[in-house]
């Protein structure tokens, strides 16, 4: 028999009230504004707090992000009210919770996703050739590489958050997801050269990769990204300061901003990449050109 869970004590349960106080603060300023424009000092401000209780319950901004999607992640479980449902309907109530929760919190989410954005490259860059290794049956391979890029991004992301927390940066939660991006992504550059050099010495034609040819189409897609975000970080400039969009409701206001920044950043993309000739883009081009005249 299980012992009884000893009940909280009345200090305990203050503590945990004031640590929910200053999420729901938290949230409340982010969904009114933006996450980065929000400093710790407001979200105190606005739970009536003082700095330490802040960083008692939370060791930095980013922390609540961090609570947010363990928020998101408990909801989800709560909702499977039905354990033996399929999971198709599993899968219909996570879509269902999420799309809640974008409407609801709608910056938060998009810190939270342009953290994984950011890798998104070098990610599928490297599970692309990992399958090169499995075409040849060597899985040992992968395991190996697999290890080190976990080695290496550790080493990343712990090094430069406590670069960031040895300068002083500490309050702000922008570093810290900078911090944290920065190493996902250089680890997964890590595994994909890492892999791009194993593999092709593994491949019995030498050249079969084409290094040379793949190294530019990768630096012209990598130049056309950069431009392209470049392109979208004035079109965001100009609609926050010369359209009425910032004196709608936040959920609104990030809906529209979402929708004409992702049209401006694909068409952008798409036209840099084909003025470049990149051939790949360019093929792609014609396939959904000739796909749309035959239907």
């Amino acid at each position: 028999m299980n012992p009884q869970a000893k009940p909280a004590s009345r200090r305990e349960r203050k503590k945990e009230r004031t640590r929910q106080e200053v999420y729901a603060a938290a949230m409340k300023l982010f969904a009114d504004r933006s996450y980065h424009q929000v400093t710790v000092e407001e979200i105190c401000e606005e739970a009536d707090v003082a700095r330490t209780t802040f960083f008692a319950h939370f060791p930095s901004k980013s922390a609540l992000l961090r609570e947010y999607s363990r928020g998101i992640a408990s909801r989800f479980r709560e909702s499977r009210s039905d354990p033996e449902s399929s999971a198709t309907e599993q899968l219909r109530a996570l879509a269902t919770l999420v799309m809640e929760t974008w409407f609801a919190q709608a910056e938060v989410m998009g810190a939270i996703v342009s953290i994984f954005m950011l890798g998104l490259l070098p990610f599928t860059l490297f599970y692309v050739l990992l399958r090169g290794f499995y075409s040849l049956e060597d899985t040992r391979t992968p395991f190996f590489v697999t290890v080190a890029f976990s080695v290496v991004m550790l080493v990343l992301v712990v090094g430069l958050f406590s670069l960031l927390t040895n300068a002083g940066v500490t309050g702000a939660g922008g570093p810290q997801i900078a911090a944290i991006a920065l190493g996902y992504v250089l680890a997964y550059w890590f595994g994909f050269v890492l892999l791009w050099w194993w593999l092709s010495h593994r491949l019995a034609v030498p050249g079969a990769l084409q290094t040379g040819r793949s190294a530019w189409v990768l630096v012209r897609l990598v130049f056309a990204g950069i431009i392209t975000a470049i392109v979208m970080t004035l079109i965001r400039v100009l609609l926050v300061n010369y359209t009425p969009l910032p004196d709608l409701a936040a959920q609104l206001s990030s809906a529209i901003t979402i929708v004409v920044l992702g049209l401006v950043g694909v068409a952008s993309f798409i036209a840099l990449a084909y003025l470049m000739r990149v051939h790949e883009v360019s093929s792609a081009l014609r396939m959904v050109k000739s796909k749309l005249t035959r239907s």
